[in-house]
């Protein structure tokens, strides 16, 4: 972890299997912790169809660094049975 950026890691059923700047995330679903996209999507549900090529997905989130609700733009990879993400956050 370094300031805003950090990586977190899920499985393919969007549970959380590592998270840096909220340990209790850990266990839980994408579900129970993200909102939706900008286009109205779950964002849980976008972030599990990531491929070995990657994919961006746009959604509201905790900045720990701020201390504010967020945009954060996250680049999820998946490898194997594992989806490692991380991210940016657009203040403002």
């Amino acid at each position: 972890m370094d300031g805003q950026w950090y990586g977190f890691a899920f499985d393919l059923d969007g549970v959380v299997l590592a998270h840096p700047t909220v340990p209790d995330n850990v266990g839980q679903t994408l579900h129970e912790i993200l909102g939706g996209t900008p286009e109205g999507l779950a964002a849980a549900d976008e972030m599990v169809t990531a491929t070995e090529t990657g994919k961006w997905v746009d959604y509201t989130y905790l900045n720990p660094q701020s201390g504010r609700q967020e945009t954060k733009h996250t680049w999820i990879v998946k490898r194997d049975d594992i989806l490692i993400a991380s991210g940016w956050y657009e203040t403002g």
